[in-house]
């Protein structure tokens, strides 16, 4: 009979593919996890040069080319950035899809010349929603389907009739529309200018607000991952807030390992040491002061042994620099930005004296 004549199961061969099948899936996972996290890593120094080359163009423009004559008055880019700066230092309203709409428009209002424009909030889909946040002047209805809002939305940048767009009607009603991205590059807002003065509609106005647009978008972004720790520090300096909001978010979500270090000094030269020791982290861009005697820094992608490495060559480099008749007094402290107090204990350290058994170099 066949049953008979049949050759036995290959029993081992399946067993081999089955193990080979389970390791090749393992390999798998483990890469794709690595791939996730380079990914990430990535997306936060982009965020970094982006943030980078904004301030890089207000300084070109501010030197070169921002100055012009405005109807009412004369004004720089710098200017209006450090104004908003001021004023989303001071917001406390964070509830909602913009917050602080009607602040802001008046603000883009003022530095733009707006007569007639409205901040909405958007939401992407089978049936796209505009949800009217504020407003300056008499605003007509914006459809979602409207050509140039939907250009803005697949481009992520702004768009205005001096783009001479082929697609649009003769008849339409925004003059310029600035979409407003969140970290995945996702369009939820946009500001819509309906009227601006004839003097007003040139490439440098258009330049500027759209800056400023995208500045009140990158505020909102850090401000959801640092409010809780703006409830636990409301007095934290901003530029810490955001950079440690970020690397938390990083470690928390896709396990990519960053820095904290805060360095004390006590002694003659305290104040020479603190600098020093700022200006080798990012030429002092990721470095904060925790009273007068402390700073904390911040390092991206440093594992721990790593940062170990790290401090020592610190220590040393400043080492080198100091006086040993001096007798100051330098002390490292790594924290972990995976335990929820380490917020806590910047805050402590803002105003705590330096803990004694430092390390005299």
């Amino acid at each position: 009979h066949w049953h008979e004549a049949s050759a036995e199961l290959p029993r081992l061969y399946f067993l081999g593919g089955a193990i080979m099948a389970l390791i090749a899936g393992e390999f798998g996972s483990l890469w794709g996890s690595r791939a996730t996290r380079q990914r990430e890593a990535m997306r936060y120094l982009n965020e970094r040069i982006e943030r980078l080359t904004r301030r890089l163009y207000l300084l070109k423009l501010s030197h070169d080319e921002l100055e012009f004559e405005m109807v009412e008055r004369p004004a720089t880019l710098r200017d209006a950035l450090a104004e908003l700066q001021l004023k989303l230092n001071a917001l406390r309203e964070v509830g909602g899809a913009m917050p602080g709409a009607t602040l802001m428009m008046d603000f883009w209002a003022a530095h733009s010349q707006i007569e007639v424009g409205a901040l909405y909030a958007y939401t992407d889909g089978p049936r796209a929603r505009l949800i009217r946040a504020a407003s300056v002047g008499t605003c007509p209805e914006l459809a979602p389907e409207d050509p140039m809002l939907q250009r803005a939305v697949e481009t992520g940048q702004a768009v205005h009739l001096l783009d001479r767009l082929s697609d649009l009607s003769t008849g339409h009603q925004a003059l310029v529309i600035c979409p407003m991205k969140d970290g995945e590059q996702r369009v939820y807002g946009a500001l819509v200018v309906y009227r601006l003065p004839f003097m007003a509609f040139n490439a440098d106005n258009l330049r500027n607000l759209n800056v400023l647009v995208d500045g009140y978008a990158a505020w909102q972004q850090v401000q959801s991952l640092a409010m809780p720790l703006l409830k636990a520090w409301p007095h934290a300096p901003q530029g810490l807030v955001q950079e440690f909001a970020w690397m938390q978010h990083l470690h928390r979500v896709h396990g990519v390992d960053s820095g904290c270090v805060v360095w004390q000094a006590r002694g003659p030269q305290t104040a020479f040491v603190l600098e020093s020791i700022a200006k080798l982290h990012a030429n002092a861009t990721m470095a904060w002061h925790l009273g007068k005697n402390a700073i904390v820094t911040l390092s991206p992608f440093l594992g721990r042994r790593r940062l170990t490495q790290h401090e020592q060559n610190v220590l040393e480099t400043v080492g080198h620099q100091l006086s040993r008749q001096e007798g100051t007094q330098i002390q490292a402290q790594s924290l972990s930005l995976a335990d929820d107090s380490t917020w806590e204990s910047l805050r402590d350290w803002s105003g705590a004296p330096i803990a004694g058994g430092s390390a005299s170099r």
